[in-house]
């Protein structure tokens, strides 16, 4: 899959979980997800896989599912947000120091249940590309407020 059709599938899927998030009903449903494969067995997602032909529909579901405990939808740096909203910088390291995408992604539900929004498009990209590029872009994010408390968002 070129990196042009990685960049559809996360427009698509981006768009696809702030459809669900406005929906109270699906909303619930895929919060309800406690784990990947309950996420992964949820109709909705089903629903999306249908419309999406991805081959790496794990990376993208791994992704999706960090993003599901999100209250509402917003732009900007997930990094940045929640160093505003105050949260503790422990939490932080231990989300960019993880390699596995579903505990990071695991990090990141435990991270976005504590914002009162979530920058999705930021969420699934990072979730979605996870590895040492997307660690470091977080880490640099989170830092660059404590050094010159710039807003990136």
């Amino acid at each position: 899959m070129s990196e042009s059709q990685n960049v559809d599938v996360v427009k698509k899927a981006s768009d696809w979980i702030k459809e669900i998030l406005a929906d109270r009903q699906k909303r619930v449903a895929i919060k309800r997800a406690s784990s990947l494969k309950a996420f992964k067995d949820s109709w909705y997602v089903a629903s999306l896989l249908g419309r999406i032909h991805v081959p790496h529909s794990d990376q993208l579901l791994t992704a999706l599912w960090g993003t599901a405990t999100a209250k509402d939808v917003c732009n900007g740096s997930l990094a940045v947000l929640s160093r505003k909203n105050g949260l503790k910088e422990r939490h932080w390291q231990k989300l960019t120091s993880t390699r596995d995408r579903e505990e990071a992604a695991r990090q990141v539900r435990r991270i976005i249940r504590q914002l009162p929004a979530a920058p999705t498009d930021d969420v699934i990209e990072k979730l979605f590309y996870w590895g040492p590029r997307a660690r470091r872009d977080w880490a640099v994010a989170w830092f660059k407020q404590e050094w010159d408390g710039s807003d990136d968002s």
